[in-house]
């Protein structure tokens, strides 16, 4: 079976400036943020010298994103450009980094069916989502200031930062900053992707002579640090760099709740303020078939939707009354037919009409018409408006489905990565879906099960 490759980049803006010893922000001041994070703050788990924190991030953010995809992508990396003075070090790790990233993110059962991955020179020739990028260091100012300053602005053209940091040039390992951009490639011709673009920036900061440093990355709204083994540190900076670019990434194109893959809060506002100016402009149901279902505001419920019922229900289709319900026509009258699960979306088949040319009986080309079947996912709207209307109860949100807020704190607590699982929801779910009468339709897409990983892992860890 052939395996392939496919990923898709967003890229943000990290601004660095050097400024006066007035300026300049206690480096006690970054120190003590750096150990608050390094020490639990928002990451718990130290980073070891064997494998990065985000190896089962990776493979859990590659299974929900494909599943939330639903059907094949093309995702394809053509280039990281090196501007670093290491250029052969660091061309052979981004190569290896990068595709080993890949892997892991295909790790699973879904993914694999999903997600078709290429990289390599050619890979841009490809269509579908195109990933480029270029890999910068400070090292040059670095030795050149007795005293660096690092502004690190999270999106949206701000000058003043979240963590404005002031660091002793004798105390820095290394500062990498990765940039990835994501283009939309279709038959040679190129176009950027609404928020396919992320900027991070990673350093290692040393406190004092013992073994291990603190690993810090800054960047689109996220902070995140962990402690590191000194030998092959840069190698696992960059590593943890790219792994963690990756998920922001891919999380940002397709609008996925990526955050919780780090178990934390979602800062990225470069995120957020896109969805919120987005909102007003959508259609709240889907325009036509072959629209792409996700453009509308239903459809952005439907992926919520499928996601909660992934986790939740899915395995329990059929039973403990997780059903729907279809109209079937006999003797002359119309029943309703019980069907296991329940479906959000579901499949239909149109017919495009085309002009193509073709040779007559006399031998001259003309054109003729003619119409080709095409299959396509539309919303179950009415079964995507009942199941929300139970998670707005269970959440206590009062607004209407049609306000931004309402999606923003469901999209806020969709399950994602195995995180956030609450088990007083799913005995909720299945107490109310019972008052509920969902609908079944021919063809409707049954989602697969997702698995709660860390459910899982506890089972069989009893075994052993």
């Amino acid at each position: 079976m052939k395996k392939i490759i496919a990923l898709a980049v967003l890229s943000a803006s990290t601004v660095f400036t050097l400024t006066s010893c007035q300026e300049v922000f206690s480096k006690t001041k970054f120190i003590r943020k750096v150990k608050t994070l390094a020490e639990g703050g928002r990451t718990k788990s130290d980073i070891t010298q064997n494998k990065t924190k985000y190896e089962m991030p990776l493979m859990l953010f590659g299974r929900d994103l494909a599943f939330v995809m639903g059907k094949k992508n093309i995702i394809t990396i053509s280039s990281i450009v090196n501007e670093t003075p290491d250029l052969q070090t660091i061309a052979a790790e981004i190569t290896g980094i990068l595709n080993t990233t890949i892997t892991k993110l295909t790790s699973s059962p879904i993914a694999n069916r999903y997600l078709d991955l290429y990289t390599g020179a050619t890979a841009e020739n490809i269509s579908g989502i195109n990933i480029r990028g270029t890999i910068t260091t400070l090292d040059k100012i670095l030795s050149s200031s007795g005293t660096f300053n690092l502004d690190a602005t999270f999106g949206g053209g701000r000058t003043k930062t979240d963590s404005s940091v002031s660091i002793d040039k004798n105390n820095i390992a290394k500062l990498l900053t990765l940039d990835l951009h994501a283009f939309l490639s279709q038959q040679g011709v190129t176009k950027p992707i609404a928020l396919g673009y992320t900027s991070n920036t990673s350093i290692l900061y040393k406190f004092s002579d013992g073994a291990s440093l603190s690993l810090y990355i800054l960047g689109s709204g996220f902070s995140l640090g962990g402690n590191i083994s000194t030998s092959n540190a840069p190698n696992q900076m960059l590593r943890m760099l790219t792994e963690f670019s990756m998920i922001q990434l891919l999380g940002r194109i397709y609008t996925v709740p990526y955050w919780h893959c780090f178990k934390t809060r979602n800062d990225d506002e470069v995120m957020f303020d896109y969805l919120a100016q987005e909102w007003p402009t959508l259609p709240i149901s889907q325009p036509s078939p072959q629209d792409n279902y996700k453009d509308s505001i239903i459809g952005k419920y439907a992926d919520i939707a499928r996601l909660f019922y992934g986790y939740y229900l899915a395995d329990l289709a059929g039973k403990e009354g997780v059903v729907s319900y279809k109209k079937v026509k006999k003797k002359d009258k119309v029943e309703e037919v019980e069907v296991p699960g329940i479906s959000f979306i579901r499949k239909k088949t149109i017919y495009l009409k085309r002009t193509v040319p073709y040779t007559n009986e006399e031998g001259d080309t003309v054109e003729k018409e003619e119409s080709i079947p095409v299959e396509v996912l539309v919303v179950n709207e009415e079964n995507v408006k009942k199941f929300i209307n139970i998670l707005k109860k269970f959440y206590h949100i009062e607004g209407d489905i049609y306000s931004f807020e309402t999606y923003y704190k469901l999209l806020n607590n969709t399950p994602f990565c195995s995180y956030p699982y609450n088990d007083l929801l799913k005995d909720y779910l299945l107490t109310e879906i019972k008052k509920v009468k969902f609908e079944a339709h021919d063809g409707d897409v049954k989602d697969p099960i997702i698995l709660n990983f860390g459910e899982l892992r506890r089972k069989f860890r009893k075994i052993r």
